[in-house]
């Protein structure tokens, strides 16, 4: 049994979500090239979830956050691995900083409620109960 642990931020500033545009990805198993998405990525194995968001973001993004909280956590069992999603909910300390790489193609800060209509239907069905819920509010 292997255990994946996988870090997402909700990046959020004057009421609007960041949302990252996914770039070229050959270590990804679902095609999420092309695909909006909330940014953040795999911890490594004897990492801090909170140290694993920033390091992911300052690696996608060139930007730090401030985490604020931890809103919800879901799990996905796929075969003999089970993943654990950890969504944080953050604030940019230096958003004006961002650049723009593979990984990510492109960004938008969208309208919270209208997080769930930029997104591909698939990746919304499987959004945490919770989340979809902050999002909506």
């Amino acid at each position: 049994m292997r255990n994946i642990r996988v870090c997402s931020a909700l990046i959020e500033t004057n009421g609007k979500i960041l949302l990252a545009k996914k770039g070229e990805d050959k270590r990804h198993h679902m095609k999420l090239e092309g695909e909006w998405h909330f940014p953040g990525g795999k911890a490594e194995k004897d990492e801090r979830l909170e140290d694993a968001l920033k390091r992911e973001i300052r690696e996608e993004l060139n930007i730090n956050i401030k985490i604020e909280r931890l809103v919800d956590i879901s799990q996905k069992q796929a075969g003999d691995i089970t993943v654990k999603f950890f969504w944080f909910l953050c604030h940019p300390v230096d958003a004006e900083k961002i650049k723009l790489n593979k990984e990510i193609t492109a960004i938008s800060w969208v309208n919270r409620k209208a997080v769930p209509k930029n997104l591909r239907e698939d990746l919304v069905s499987k959004l945490p109960d919770k989340i979809l819920n902050y999002l909506t509010q």
